[in-house]
């Protein structure tokens, strides 16, 4: 590619952060789009570098319908899995299990048994901040941004 990157990281960053990397074909594509040309050329026009910023800002536009799509699908898969839900109910069970249980095993198993109540106290602790703390709070947040006004 003959533009210069100083040239091309001035006018649309994005594009030439690819040169170089795996994505350099899609860059190419778009700047050869963009100027309506088979062959990158050397030099440009100001008119010339207007449109690369123009197809840069395209681009961003593309990456971030992208990104938008994907925390989409992610919200929808995390609304409809039980897994933390699941998770939350045998860890709860075994914490409090294990807290009344606890006082009639043998003295020898006593240090390994705080072990794992230790351990299983913190991932209920992590459990009551996911459902009642702040958590709670962003989730009710989302939930009111995607209702329809």
């Amino acid at each position: 590619m003959g533009l210069p990157i100083a040239l091309l990281s001035a006018v649309a960053p994005t594009i030439a952060k690819m040169i170089g990397t795996k994505l350099e074909n899609v860059a190419q594509t778009k700047i050869k789009e963009a100027l309506g040309v088979d062959i990158i050329p050397d030099a440009m026009s100001s008119e010339d570098l207007d449109k690369l910023k123009k197809a840069e800002d395209e681009m961003l536009l593309e990456l971030y319908k992208l990104d938008v799509i994907d925390r989409d699908s992610a919200r929808k898969l995390a609304l409809n899995d039980n897994t933390p839900r699941v998770l939350a109910y045998l860890i709860t069970f075994g914490f409090f299990g294990m807290l009344l249980v606890i006082n009639f095993l043998p003295e020898a198993n006593q240090s390994i048994l705080n072990i794992m109540i230790g351990s299983l106290g913190t991932a209920w602790v992590s459990i009551v901040n996911y459902y009642f703390g702040s958590s709670l709070g962003s989730r009710n947040k989302n939930e009111l941004l995607l209702k329809p006004k």
